[in-house]
């Protein structure tokens, strides 16, 4: 790229052409592989617009049944580096009413996901944030849709949502404390019998 006409441009001027280019209005959902082909053109491009594309993007967990594990897999393979630049990551799952049933995605998905961000030692508290969508069966009336028990399900299916991050992040944390502590007063450790 030394030689290319695109490199004789101010690097503020590329800088603002990359932002257009990479950063989007909503969510992207995180997944391997999501990165645009722009970052793939050349070491030089990649150094430049890298930061840009992590730093200037929220994304999107989204949790489905079943799909915990898999997820939780794929958050430990992110870079570290990436995962503590993403200004906003949105878990998102379900909650399913229907006449016959009310099913919604396990809580152990959620948990498991939100223990693997914990995990990461990289993302900040203040970074995630949950999302639940209701999603209706189409045997259910519109009068009932709009009942107070469906808002009021919904709002508590958040709250423990919420709650699941909370308590993944203040465990980690905790971790975290402990290991310092340790490392710094080493004679308090116990040593296995």
């Amino acid at each position: 790229m030394d030689g290319s006409s695109f490199n004789r441009i101010p690097a503020e001027i590329r800088n603002e052409i990359f932002e257009l280019a990479l950063t989007t209005s909503g969510p992207i959902e995180l997944r391997r592989g999501n990165e645009p082909g722009l970052l793939q053109v050349s070491r030089q491009i990649r150094q430049e617009t890298q930061g840009v594309f992590w730093a200037g993007n929220d994304f999107i967990i989204d949790i489905t049944e079943g799909s915990g594990g898999r997820l939780a897999k794929l958050i430990a393979a992110i870079d570290p580096v990436k995962l503590s630049q993403i200004p906003t990551i949105i878990l998102r799952s379900r909650l399913f009413i229907s006449r016959a049933q009310r099913r919604w995605i396990p809580m152990d998905d959620v948990e498991i996901v939100a223990d693997a961000l914990a995990d990461r030692d990289v993302v900040a508290k203040e970074q995630v944030k949950m999302d639940v969508i209701l999603e209706f069966h189409e045997d259910l009336p519109l009068f009932i849709r709009s009942q107070p028990y469906v808002q009021t399900r919904l709002q508590a299916r958040k709250a423990v949502c919420e709650w699941l991050w909370e308590c993944a992040y203040s465990n980690r944390a905790l971790m975290r404390q402990c290991r310092i502590w340790n490392v710094r007063h080493p004679s308090t450790m116990q040593a296995p019998e």
